[in-house]
């Protein structure tokens, strides 16, 4: 709040100067007063600075006083006026006096038209009028003042500058002059300037509250908060009850992370306002600061009551709407907390954060297309929003949606080279589209930065039994037990260790482990399952899935892989239409759901509907050799021989020995006439299944463990 000089016209039957009158506004300026608003997702949680706007007719936090004595200033004034018009109608006479009472009159009507154009916000006529007092009077000091003070509400904070300067050559000890012209180097960041014209203001006046309050705004806002805080007391000690300095003392202690104090002083800033609560919104914007306290402290139950409390007085309070969605997030009540973040969002619709945290509570409640897309709206605002990006990979893994998971992550980690996070999640894509090489390229990576790092040991382990590195896997797995012996990750990893060597016996043995520390572990059930497809005991199969999916009817996991052995079994339409749709009609981009779809409209004579989904299949992961072998086999039911060989090509590029490929291509090129080269594939087919010792039993893909994708998620 700053003191202006105000010079109030009368109407006594014509305009007569009255005089200067050094008056002080009731409400502050939004830079002496701003709440601290919340980050959206839980990696990022600092609290941002955001200003609230306690007076709209200071427009983007200009911290300047209102001008509201210019109109009339009372009673005694009046006689002062009259006595004023009695000296000049004593002298009127005179020719001499006559043009000076012209010269008066005419300042009068100027400056009364400058000062009701400045009541009411019209900053630019406001100027012009004054400027007209100007001319007629250059040495008004307190008119240079409004002038720059218009200027100042124009932006134009250079302009204003001048006209202070030009009030402090009339007048250099003007401390309302140095105060503003503090407050337009301010505006422009020459923050040093701003803090030498407080002080120097102070020198004339150490008790000036004005000054030291923007001298604390100054250091509040360059995050100097133990020297903010030091000016705002002194100030209290001026003015105990000032509540827009009490409010800015709880902001600085919630920066300083002493949230007791934090709630101490907007407790008190509360107190100060009680009797006008209805009135102010200074009494919201110091509930959401207590709000701030309690949050910050995890107290979010007394935070929610302080941010409902702000909104019955000021239902349009931004932070305390933004912030009361981040507390019933916080607990656990995401459906309760978007219509918050929506409402603010009608009002700041290019917010960023609030666009985040908007994305981050649909994707919590399963709305993943809604989600993806509040973060490419983010994103097409600020392209390098690195928290925008991190939150889009993890939609799009969600979503399954791999292929676009790794462009955003490569992306990002051009930003943040070194964040296992980020590391871990590009890892977890290429590990989903299969290129295994490269996603444990990326997880030592991410151990470096994280070395005992559950998740990223297990994903370690997961992609080198991929890779057929069974030795290497198993040291990964033993160091993620050593850590956590009971981790499911990796006891599920050591399933896959041992199924991948064939060792079905010791398979079933770790599943007995895992269910003796959980026998509702819907995934050792399940997994289970399909170590017993793979022995050939289909029907205890189907005992076990059913059985995970009494535990749990909607898991995805153990749907797809019921859907295999129905496929095994023969029952196809069963395995479409219990299994694979349900998945489908949740995650339309669930890779395992589509490839097995896909078999079994093949095994169903159904091959132009299968190319469909083996084609949605590829969208997920390109390189997927069995997806392109079924759909050659498709093409090839259909007798569409080309296209049959075209598919089985594209097969042969990723792995030129792949036995039931130069099997099928021979088939297929014997049917063409093209006994030859159908003869030399088919040698190629035998010469290869002798030294892979093999079946077509190995096209089968089970659908993943929920856990692994489930911690990888950070």
């Amino acid at each position: 709040m700053l003191l202006f000089i105000t010079i109030s016209i009368l109407c006594v039957n014509f305009p007569v100067i009255i005089g200067e009158n050094f008056t002080q506004s009731n409400q502050k300026c939004q830079e002496n007063t701003t709440t601290v608003c919340y980050q959206i997702n839980d990696k990022v949680n600092k609290i941002d600075d955001s200003v609230t706007n306690l007076n709209k007719k200071f427009n983007d936090d200009l911290e300047w006083s209102n001008f509201y004595g210019l109109i009339g200033i009372g009673l005694g004034i009046i006689g002062l006026s009259v006595a004023l018009w009695a000296n000049h109608k004593q002298s009127r006479e005179s020719k001499e006096n006559k043009e000076e009472l012209k010269q008066f009159i005419t300042k009068n009507r100027f400056l009364q038209e400058a000062n009701t154009y400045y009541a009411t916000t019209n900053y630019e006529s406001a100027k012009k009028s004054y400027d007209k007092v100007i001319e007629t009077d250059p040495t008004d000091v307190s008119t240079h003042i409004m002038a720059g003070n218009s200027l100042a509400f124009l932006y134009k904070y250079q302009d204003a500058i001048s006209y202070y300067d030009k009030a402090l050559e009339l007048e250099p000890s003007s401390i309302i002059a140095l105060n503003n012209k503090g407050l337009s180097l301010g505006k422009l960041e020459r923050h040093d300037e701003a803090i030498e014209y407080y002080k120097k203001a102070l020198e004339i006046n150490p008790k000036y509250a004005d000054a030291l309050n923007n001298i604390g705004v100054e250091f509040k806002d360059h995050e100097q908060y133990s020297e903010a805080i030091n000016y705002f007391k002194r100030v209290l000690e001026i003015d105990s009850r000032s509540v827009d300095t009490l409010v800015n003392l709880a902001i600085s202690y919630s920066e300083s992370k002493d949230h007791d104090n934090c709630i101490l002083y907007a407790d008190k800033a509360i107190d100060s306002t009680i009797d006008e609560r209805k009135k102010t919104p200074l009494f919201a914007t110091a509930l959401v600061q207590k709000g701030n306290g309690y949050f910050n402290k995890g107290s979010y139950r007394d935070a929610k009551a302080c941010f409902e409390k702000a909104l019955r007085v000021n239902p349009i309070d931004e932070n305390a709407l933004f912030n009361l969605g981040q507390t019933l997030f916080k607990l656990e009540k995401p459906a309760e907390a978007l219509p918050y973040i929506e409402e603010y969002l009608t009002t700041n619709p290019d917010s960023i954060d609030a666009l985040n945290f908007k994305g981050g509570m649909l994707d919590h409640l399963n709305y993943r297309d809604e989600a993806i897309a509040c973060f490419e709206k983010a994103l097409s605002m600020d392209p390098n929003r690195t928290d925008s990006m991190f939150n889009l990979g993890i939609a799009l893994l969600k979503s399954s949606n791999y292929v676009d998971a790794e462009k955003i992550y490569k992306k990002l980690i051009q930003f943040k080279p070194n964040d296992w996070e980020v590391l871990n999640n590009l890892a977890l894509s290429l590990q989903q589209l299969e290129k295994y090489d490269e996603a444990s390229l990326y997880y030592h990576k991410a151990l470096e930065n994280s070395p005992t790092n559950v998740g990223i040991l297990n994903g370690i382990a997961f992609s080198l039994i991929k890779l057929k590195k069974y030795a290497d896997a198993q040291q990964f797995i033993d160091r993620a037990l050593a850590i956590d012996p009971k981790n499911r990750t990796a006891l599920s990893n050591q399933v896959i260790l041992l199924q991948s060597q064939g060792r079905f016996e010791d398979t079933l043995q770790v599943f007995d482990k895992m269910l003796e520390l959980d026998p509702k572990d819907k995934y050792a059930i399940g997994e289970k399952g399909n170590v017993q497809i793979r022995i050939g005991n289909l029907i205890e199969a189907m005992k076990l899935y059913d059985r995970a999916l009494e535990i749990d009817p909607h898991n995805y996991t153990t749907l797809v892989n019921k859907g295999v052995a129905l496929i095994e079994l023969g029952r196809h339409n069963e395995a479409i239409e219990q299994c694979f749709n349900k998945v489908l009609n949740e995650n339309p981009n669930n890779f395992t759901a589509l490839y097995n779809k896909g078999k079994a409209l093949l095994a169903s004579g159904q091959n132009r509907e299968a190319i469909t989904y083996f084609d949605q299949s590829l969208k997920q992961r390109p390189d997927h050799i069995w997806s392109f072998f079924h759909k050659g086999n498709a093409y090839a039911h259909l007798g569409e021989y080309q296209n049959a060989i075209d598919e089985f090509n594209k097969v042969l590029q990723i792995d030129p020995n792949h036995p039931e490929t130069l099997g099928n291509l021979s088939l297929v090129l014997a049917k063409l006439g093209k006994y030859r080269e159908a003869t030399d594939y088919w040698n190629r087919h035998v010469k290869s299944m002798n030294e892979l010792k093999r079946t077509l039993a190995e096209s089968i893909v089970f659908e993943g463990p929920d856990s692994q994708t489930g911690e990888r998620l950070k």
